[in-house]
């Protein structure tokens, strides 16, 4: 469809999956604008109390806290044209956001917009509802790349046990919590950087979008902020799969265990051969069964003490 009336499409997955890399790949595409993370979902949709768009206050509140964000600027967006559309839009929670990904379709001039926040793919089906038939890439990569890619972001949890965890809290969602039945295309992120005219000839064919050798340059033209987020410095370089088993060199056997053990049996099942077997990794495994239900149990506890109140 070339009018903008097209659904959007949503680029998710664990953080340091890949994500960015084929956001630059379909921004690349003369006929797509992808929108950098706005982070929806868990800013204003997770916040109904304080963002009701059904009061003038929460309405006006996340036009503010919204049009503050950095990714609000690195859109390009006029405030006071967004301000507008919003109040002028129904009252229900999804028109901002569906206002913020067609101003910034219509900025860039083309005919189709996606949004690339890695944990949206969290809230599937709440965007679903926002946006009536878009569509979901999930990009999977081998989970001891992904913890050994933690170590060198913001946002580790301290450990390769507990960032691995992450990554099988994500598995776990894509297959609990799935869009409508045709909804998600998963893409591995080793095939993406091996085979990338394969992999986005079938995303193309997945976004009903006709494939341009331009997305085989990306690095020609990536307008991903690498200053405010200099983590995704390498999506300014050429495809390369050179790093696909940088983790067998640069993790220790204990540390690949320590990992293996978070997230077996999702590592299986997504395709990846663990480098342990089940009986080498019960230890691990007892420990990290131990600390998910201890989790869930405080969880619980404490949701019962505020009922209590």
């Amino acid at each position: 469809m070339s009018d903008g009336t097209a659904p959007p499409f949503f680029l998710v997955g664990c953080p340091r999956s890949g994500t960015t890399l084929l956001q630059a790949q379909l921004d690349a595409h003369p006929e797509v604008a992808v929108a950098p993370e706005t982070f929806y979902a868990r800013r204003f949709l997770a916040k109904p109390k304080r963002y009701d768009p059904a009061t003038d206050e929460g309405r006006e509140r996340l036009i503010d806290d919204l049009a503050a964000t950095p990714e609000f600027a690195e859109m390009e967006l006029d405030r006071e044209r967004f301000a507008a559309a919003v109040r002028a839009a129904p009252r229900d929670r999804g028109a901002p956001f569906r206002i913020l990904l067609e101003q910034f379709r219509a900025r860039r001039g083309v005919a189709r917009v996606g949004e690339k926040t890695p944990n949206h793919l969290l809230a599937m089906p709440a965007l679903e509802a926002l946006f009536d038939g878009a569509r979901f890439v999930h990009v999977v990569r081998d989970a001891r790349a992904v913890a050994l890619s933690w170590r060198s972001v913001p946002w580790t949890n301290g450990s390769l046990a507990a960032d691995a965890a992450v990554w099988r809290k994500y598995q776990v969602a894509a297959r609990a919590t799935p869009p409508r039945e045709g909804g998600l295309l998963t893409v591995r992120y080793e095939e993406l950087v091996r085979s990338p005219r394969d992999v986005l000839e079938r995303v193309c064919r997945f976004l009903d979008l006709p494939f341009d050798e331009a997305m085989l340059r990306h690095q020609e033209a990536a307008s991903v902020d690498v200053e405010r987020e200099p983590w995704k410095a390498g999506v300014r370089e050429a495809v390369t799969a050179s790093r696909i088993d940088a983790w067998r060199e640069e993790l220790s056997p204990g540390e690949i265990r320590e990992i293996e053990a978070a997230v077996w049996p999702e590592l299986s099942r997504a395709g990846y051969v663990p480098e342990h077997g089940a009986l080498r990794l019960l230890p691990g495994l007892a420990r990290a069964t131990l600390a998910r239900t201890t989790k869930r149990w405080r969880r619980a506890r404490k949701a019962r003490g505020g009922e209590r109140r």
